[in-house]
C-alpha cells in the first residue's frame, strides 16, 4: 500500500508539472524573427515547392499583421513583416528561379 501511496504522489506531481508545462506553452506568442526563420529555411530548400511554402508563411505573418490592427493589445507587440522578412523571401525567389 505504501507503494501505491508512492506511485499516487508522484502522478500527482507529474500531473501538476505537465499542467504548469501546458500553461506556459499556451502562452508563448511566435516573434517576427520565428516567421523569418521559416521562411529563411524553406528559402533554402532544393525543392521547387519551397518558393510557395516561403510565401505561404509571408503571408501568415502579413495576416497576423492585419489582425493585430483590428485587435489592439497591450499585451503584445504588433506583430507583422519587417525588411528583413521581405528580404528573405526575395532570397527564396531568385534561389527558385535556379531551380527549375
Amino acid at each position: 500500500t505504501s507503494t501505491n501511496k508512492g506511485n499516487g504522489e508522484k502522478q500527482a506531481t507529474n500531473n501538476t508539472q505537465r499542467d504548469t508545462a501546458a500553461s506556459i506553452v499556451r502562452n508563448l506568442q511566435p516573434t517576427v524573427e520565428c516567421y523569418n526563420a521559416i521562411i529563411e529555411v524553406w528559402g533554402h530548400d532544393k525543392e521547387l515547392i519551397s518558393v510557395v511554402r516561403s510565401r505561404r508563411w509571408l503571408s501568415k505573418l502579413e495576416d497576423e499583421e492585419k489582425n493585430a490592427a483590428k485587435n489592439t493589445s497591450l499585451l503584445r507587440s504588433p506583430l507583422g513583416p519587417n525588411a528583413d522578412s521581405y528580404d528573405l523571401y526575395l532570397l527564396s525567389c531568385s534561389r527558385g528561379l535556379g531551380k527549375q
